[in-house]
């Protein structure tokens, strides 16, 4: 009798974490994800008001300055989104804005998907 309510137990602990962990806050298809991305309308943008609006959508974003060795590397701001799904696999969104005069130029969303 124990063992049957212990495992009852599991499956819906099981069962609650599988359902929830597949609940994705974007797009894992790269091509929806940039749809996604451009109707936030980051192009323009200061450097400062694209990291506030890309924290408010959930991400963790940064501005990085340009890398010496690369020619024609610009600053950029890196932001990312990571979602565990499945316990052993995780989703990671990603933003690259590279930037003009503090303003951003060009941005770039990519989706990539891992397991372990």
């Amino acid at each position: 009798m124990f063992d049957r309510v212990i495992s009852k137990k599991i499956a819906a602990i099981s069962c609650v974490v599988l359902c929830v962990s597949a609940c994705n806050p974007y797009p894992e298809n790269p091509n929806e994800f940039k749809g996604v991305v451009s109707n936030w309308h980051l192009e323009q943008l200061s450097s400062q008001a694209a990291i506030e609006l890309l924290t408010k959508k959930g991400f963790s974003a940064k501005q990085y300055k340009a890398e010496s060795y690369f020619k024609d590397q610009r600053d950029y701001v890196y932001a990312t989104q990571s979602k565990l799904t499945f316990l052993i696999c995780g989703t990671e969104w990603r933003v690259i804005l590279m930037l003009e005069k503090n303003s951003v130029a060009e941005v770039k969303p990519l989706v990539f998907f891992n397991c372990i």
